[in-house]
């Protein structure tokens, strides 16, 4: 089924886990059966009650009949398991045949083992439904009866299965996921700074001590849990980046690590304010350490000058050599962001005073107009620029990082992450339960005023 709708349905592809459509047949089934069980509840006509208490029972046969059906002919295999298999054939080159297939004899037995538990399970509570129906469909009991059985009967059901999926040792208090992971030696050379830096990882672990790896730096995100870190590793990240990434980031670890340590050596890592890397520890290949970046450009600098370039690939190239410190790269298209020039003043300043989740705070101060670089990736939809209160719109900045021109003067500066479709989502839930629970109000209402109704009729019919 899952092959079918990735080949046939649209956008089933786009989404992360394809999987996900499986929430509609859980929606639509249970959506069905209250449909269902209000037109029998509603019916008084005993011939069609029989009519559909046989159509029921002939569904669930059919059912139970394919259940059994799969139960006796299938194999308990798919591609998975026959990959497997030729996998160890092919590893053992032909020796230990009977401990292969001891193995997938028994692998095969579990899975015959669950099955069965699994069908009793479901022809139990099948028999359970139908007696339900057959009980109401025969007036041995009332409405509310039946809709209380099926509703806990249900209950039960879905409970069972879903306590598979979490158990008991799935729960956890709080406090242990501070001690998930245990610190590192890197770990703890890092808690004497509690300023706001950047890391990035190169030292991979792989079971008996740490040796040095690129590609550690986008594959593992455990630093990643006590850090703000370049890399770590999200299936989500961001296009522009990762762009950076395959077209800066990359070239200057490779400048890191081969050349000498200066300023212009790796000027993006710089620029993303990467103060430590972690590596392996010579003297110790059994733990890794820090080495600090004296060359960090920091949370917010001021530059010197503004360079507009024609496009993003020209303002990618333009980060090949460059000095964070002294320009900022701007695509044209964002001219009207920075209305003035930058103008040097050796005494101002910009610094970071709070940064959370969703608001990031600055001070600035200059007797001139300046333009300030934030390392933090430019993102659009949802971040705001305020100064002093007021929002102002600020532009994309070395292809990947924030910039805004700010006048002259002492200032507050504001990062604020409100995006207007969390806004807009919170007022429609909101709005939406409403509405909900009133048409509940108003569907029992009107149930009640339909049974006085008819008593009163009846009343005077009598």
């Amino acid at each position: 089924m899952n092959y079918f709708l990735f080949d046939h349905m649209p956008f089933y592809k786009k989404f992360r886990a394809p999987s996900m459509a499986l929430v509609i047949p859980q929606l639509s089934m249970a959506l069905l059966a209250s449909i269902f069980l209000n037109e029998f509840a509603a019916n008084t006509d005993k011939e069609k009650l029989k009519k559909i208490l046989r159509n029921c029972l002939y569904i669930t046969g059919g059912t139970v009949a394919v259940l059994a059906l799969f139960y006796f002919f299938s194999d308990f295999t798919n591609e998975s398991t026959n990959e497997l298999r030729k996998n160890v054939n092919e590893a053992l080159q032909g020796k230990g045949g009977d401990f292969a297939r001891s193995y997938f004899a028994a692998l095969k037995a579990d899975r015959q083992a669950f099955y069965l538990s699994d069908m009793w399970r479901t022809i139990g509570f099948l028999f359970v439904g139908i007696a339900a129906i057959f009980m109401y469909a025969k007036q041995w009991i009332k409405p509310w009866v039946l809709y209380t059985a099926l509703i806990v009967f249900s209950t039960i059901d879905l409970f069972g299965v879903a306590r598979r999926y979490l158990k008991e040792e799935n729960f956890v208090e709080p406090a242990d996921l501070e001690t998930a992971y245990n610190d590192t030696r890197a770990d703890m050379q890092l808690k004497s700074d509690t300023s706001f830096y950047r890391i990035i990882n190169l030292a991979a672990f792989n079971g008996n001590g740490y040796s040095a790896d690129f590609g550690t730096a986008f594959n593992d995100a455990i630093a990643s849990y006590k850090h703000n870190n370049i890399g770590g590793y999200s299936p989500a990240k961001l296009g522009l980046y990762q762009d950076l990434i395959e077209n800066q980031i990359y070239k200057n670890l490779q400048a890191w690590a081969s050349s000498p340590m200066t300023r212009d050596s790796f000027p993006v890592l710089n620029m993303l304010n990467m103060r430590y890397v972690i590596v392996p520890d010579r003297t110790d290949p059994k733990n890794n350490t820090v080495l600090p970046n004296p060359f960090a450009m920091g949370n917010c600098w001021l530059v010197k000058e503004v360079k507009f370039v024609k496009n993003a690939d020209e303002e990618m190239r333009s980060l090949d050599s460059f000095n964070p410190a002294q320009v900022a790269f701007v695509d044209e298209k964002f001219k009207a962001s920075v209305p003035f020039s930058p103008v040097y003043d050796s005494s101002a300043y910009i610094k970071l005073i709070e940064n959370k989740n969703d608001e990031i705070k600055y001070e600035f101060n200059a007797a001139s107009n300046q333009f300030a670089v934030f390392s933090e990736v430019y993102y659009p939809l949802g971040w705001k620029a305020y100064i002093d209160g007021k929002e102002t719109p600020y532009c994309k900045t070395n292809y990947a990082l924030r910039g805004l021109a700010i006048p002259a003067g002492k200032h507050s500066i504001e990062f604020v992450f409100d995006p207007a479709s969390v806004r807009v989502g919170e007022k429609v839930a909101r709005y939406a339960n409403i509405l909900s629970v009133l048409v509940v109000f108003f569907c029992l209402f009107m149930a009640w005023r339909s049974r006085n109704k008819k008593a009163t009729e009846n009343t005077k019919a009598v």
